[in-house]
This record gives structure tokens, sequence and C-alpha cells, in this order.
């Protein structure tokens, strides 16, 4: 059986702006340092993206651009308007609808769906994962085509967060 791969990230720090709308909000210079890094760590981890798929929040987009094009990515991020507000359900949906050609896919939104979509691919309780911002989640499932996707099948492969990457890139230049 072919596997695939879920990377499933939570966009990166942002300031609260009562000027900006909420989907209108922008990262934080952390929020885009912390996804600079992490596209520096899906290269080095040699993980070639088929497909990045974001929330059209612009927080969400400008996470997506830079950790996909960080790692190499050099296609157009898809916008999802269904992960702006979406439960888990709602991303399981979006997975279960992508092309079965797409082999390692990103998705970035929002918490506590990222969160929860995550445990519901691997099948425990969604308070047992903690994601702060520009965390990033991977799982292997095991499927063949994406539609076949269900709830507990996937396992997990690693988890980082912006603290354990910062540690990793202390004194690199990205």
């Amino acid at each position: 059986m072919i596997t695939k791969t879920i990377l499933l990230l939570r966009h990166g720090h942002s300031e609260p702006n009562d000027s900006l709308t909420d989907i209108e909000r922008p990262l934080s210079g952390q929020g885009r340092r912390d996804a600079r890094r992490l596209g520096s760590l899906l290269r080095r981890l040699d993980l070639n993206l088929d497909l990045a798929v974001s929330s059209p929040a612009w927080r969400a987009r400008e996470t997506a651009a830079l950790a996909a094009g960080g790692s190499g990515y050099s296609k157009k991020v898809r916008d999802e308007p269904r992960l702006y507000e979406a439960k888990a359900d709602g991303y399981l949906d979006v997975l279960r609808s992508l092309p079965a050609r797409a082999g390692c896919v990103l998705l970035v939104g929002h918490n506590p769906a990222v969160r929860q979509a995550a445990a519901a691919l691997l099948g425990c309780f969604p308070d047992s994962l903690r994601l702060p911002a520009a965390a990033l989640v991977c799982l292997e499932a095991p499927v063949d085509d994406w539609a076949a996707l269900r709830a507990g099948s996937c396992v997990l492969q690693w988890l980082v967060t912006p603290d354990m990457i910062a540690a990793c890139f202390r004194g690199v230049r990205h």
C-alpha cells in the first residue's frame, strides 16, 4: 500500500489589531521568522510537497507561503475557505477531496481545529496534543487515495514547535 504524508500546520504568531478584521490580521515578526524556519526544516528533511493548502486568513496564507516556499515548493498555495472556521471534520473533508496523485500535502489553518484534526486522524483525545502557533504535525496515512482517509488511521511521524526549531537553528542564517 502507498502511504500519504499529511503536514498539519497551525499558522504563525500574529498580533491582535483592532483596525483589521480577523481574516486580515498578518503575521508578527516572530510569526514570519517561525514560518521561514519551518520551510528550512522541511527542506532539510527533504520533504517534497505536492500540494500546499491554506485557510484564506492572511496570517495563514503568509505562514503557508513562507513555509512552503522555504521548502522548495514553487507552485501556488491553494486557498481553501473551509479551513477558516472549520472544525476537525472540515479538515478531514478537505483532505478527502485532494487529488490522489498528491502524496505529501501541507494544510495550514487555525486552532483548535488543527489540533482536533490531528487528534481525530490519530485516534486520540484532542486535549492530548498541545500546538502553539507555528507548530507542525507530520502524519502518515496508509491510503492510496485521499478519499479513503479515515479517522484514527494515521501514525504520528513527528511534531515540532517553534521553540524546538529555534533550538535547532541557533546561529543559522535564513
